[in-house]
């Protein structure tokens, strides 16, 4: 997806959004994402640190054991694909919170964005 598509995706939705220039949108959509970008990263540090807390390094280093374990026995291509199967089956639990943030708070930042852009530059 180019600049311009993912500004045009990202503000189809939002009141307004059309209104702005693309230019704007896509720096709009730049600042956005690299801050939904730090906010997946933080909240994925939270949750090894919350791990961390509960079960110690132990906990962390059989979480690594075990996943390491998975791609010992995968000698061939399908092998490998249903390892990589069941290291995302076991990671979508971890991952739920950071996607479901990061989608959550696009929107409202977007929509934030657009009605900044709108006071500053009314018609």
């Amino acid at each position: 997806m180019t600049h311009e598509e993912r500004a045009n995706d990202w503000f189809a939705n939002i009141p307004h959004g059309k209104d702005i220039d693309l230019q704007t949108r896509m720096a709009i959509c730049d600042r956005i994402g690299k801050k939904l970008v730090g906010l997946f990263f933080g909240i994925v540090a939270i949750e090894i640190l919350i791990l961390y807390l509960i079960g110690g390094a132990e906990l962390l280093e059989s979480i690594v054991d075990t996943v390491n374990g998975l791609g010992d026995a995968a000698h061939s291509k399908a092998g490998r694909k249903v390892t990589t199967l069941l290291f995302a089956a076991m990671s979508l639990p971890f991952l739920f919170l950071p996607f479901f943030a990061v989608f959550k708070f696009r929107k409202k930042w977007l929509i934030a964005e657009a009605e900044k852009f709108h006071k500053q530059n009314p018609k």
